[in-house]
């Protein structure tokens, strides 16, 4: 009797031992599938148009990879000279959709897939406004990529300089070009030409601004007004000020920006001021 007992007892503990892996190894397949469906809504990069990336390592080295897959042009400009990021972006007036941290050091020699594909494989990699599947799929369509649509270069980056005209047809947005949406620029942010900078950082994209004005108060939030359907030009603008736009009087363009001085501080746009 003791024998069965004991048997019994044995094939119960194997039982429970077998119910209390399987919860255990459902609670890790849920927490994985809501960190995967989390990742993808994160997502910025659409795999349709322009995406601006830029990298750093932790020697202070930085690169900026501008990637079109519709017009297949894509620029890998290594940046010299001054070492800070937002000092960069800022004196090119550049708008980047991520910034992503690595933790080796960048080579001049790597091509694009390898570049990426160093990231990913990494997990010390980190990401800001742009998320591991966005790099994925940089990743898959740059296998795809001929060498000759990839343009290296590399650029000494000096303050109040702009970028070489040779290189600005990297940065055209099609789809922003396609909407040529009418956007008038008020700076309410306190600053002194701050609106023309945003506006030479929206040129760059090939967007149709149409006037730039000084309001008389000074203000701290940033607004974006749009007329109409919203387009991809405004949710272009959300992720460039980090702001959500709102439907209202846009005077006699499409979408009006108002900027405020929390864009100085809090949003992408704060990579734009020195």
């Amino acid at each position: 009797m003791k024998e069965r007992v004991v048997s019994d007892n044995g094939k119960r503990s194997l039982r429970l031992l077998g119910v209390f892996a399987a919860i255990v190894l459902s609670l890790v397949l849920i927490s994985l599938c809501i960190k995967v469906v989390a990742t993808v809504q994160k997502s910025t990069f659409d795999g349709i148009h322009r995406f601006v990336l830029f990298i750093s390592d932790a020697k202070g080295q930085s690169r900026l990879i501008s990637f079109d897959p519709s017009l297949g042009n894509t620029l890998m400009l290594t940046l010299r000279g001054i070492s800070s990021q937002k000092k960069i972006i800022g004196a090119l007036a550049l708008p980047v959709d991520g910034v992503v941290r690595v933790p080796t050091q960048l080579r001049e020699d790597e091509s694009l897939p390898t570049v990426l594909i160093s990231m990913i494989l990494d997990p010390r990699t980190s990401y800001a406004e742009v998320t591991l599947y966005d790099i994925l799929r940089l990743y898959l369509l740059s296998l795809h990529l001929p060498a000759r649509d990839v343009r290296a270069s590399t650029l000494f980056v000096k303050a109040d300089m702009h970028l070489p005209d040779t290189l600005k047809k990297y940065f055209l947005d099609r789809g922003i070009l396609t909407d040529n949406q009418a956007i008038a620029i008020m700076n309410g942010a306190g600053i002194s030409g701050l609106g023309q900078q945003f506006e030479g950082a929206l040129l760059l994209l090939g967007a149709n601004v149409v006037s730039v004005t000084t309001t008389r108060l000074t203000q701290e939030p940033t607004y974006i007004y749009y007329s109409g359907k919203k387009s991809y030009t405004v949710n272009r603008l959300e992720r460039i000020l980090n702001q959500r736009a709102e439907e209202g009087d846009t005077g006699v363009a499409d979408i009006l920006v108002v900027i405020g001085k929390r864009s100085l501080s809090n949003d992408l746009f704060a990579t734009m001021k020195i």
